[in-house]
């Protein structure tokens, strides 16, 4: 069974490397925009590159989640995805309330 995300943001944290970068290719090989965070902005940048070679959509950000001064998660992922959403298909067209809380979350 094939599992769409189209239209969906999905937030993955140590995105740049193992099984954090194969979610984030996951999730943006079924459709969603990816916000994409890790430390390492080698890792991040290849991940990125990787996501916008299969035509998907990805927002990188260098953060050390483990850091509580580095840690506006909430924030950072509400605008990325927001930039994300703008005009692009059924994200776009949802108001700012249908936005306002993620669907779901994953943790792997």
């Amino acid at each position: 069974m094939e599992i769409r995300l189209d239209g969906e943001v999905a937030v993955v944290t140590g995105a740049a490397s193992g099984i954090g970068r194969g979610v984030a290719l996951s999730f943006a090989a079924a459709g969603a925009a990816v916000v994409a965070l890790d430390k390492a902005a080698g890792g991040l940048a290849a991940v990125t590159a990787e996501i916008e070679s299969m035509h998907g959509s990805c927002s990188a950000h260098e953060v050390d989640v483990s850091a509580p001064d580095q840690v506006e998660i909430g924030r950072r992922s509400q605008r990325a995805a927001q930039r994300l959403g703008e005009g692009q298909g059924p994200l776009g067209q949802q108001t700012a309330e249908d936005r306002q809380g993620p669907r779901g979350i994953a943790h792997v």
